[in-house]
């Protein structure tokens, strides 16, 4: 079922996103091989993905230009770790 597919898809991005706002590194490493490869691969994740790698290699300028890209509520995840 697409539907179910595509919440899990966000709901997994915007853990994630809240992940990397708190800086919950252990939580990432143990929660990123749990996930599908199905769901990894999708646009969310991946998304996701590429905040992590940037906030983690202090690249704060592609940090705000993934921030300005994301939807409004992955924004507003995003923005924990941007105070």
């Amino acid at each position: 079922n697409f539907g179910v597919f595509d919440h899990i898809c966000k709901f997994y991005g915007y853990r994630i996103l809240y992940l990397i706002g708190v800086d919950d590194i252990n939580g990432m490493y143990s929660f990123i091989p749990k996930i599908p490869e199905n769901i990894l691969m999708s646009n969310e994740i991946q998304f996701a993905l590429k905040v992590w790698k940037a906030s983690s290699c202090g690249e704060y300028t592609t940090f705000f230009n993934l921030m300005k890209e994301a939807t409004p509520l992955c924004a507003s995840v995003m923005s924990i770790k941007a105070d």
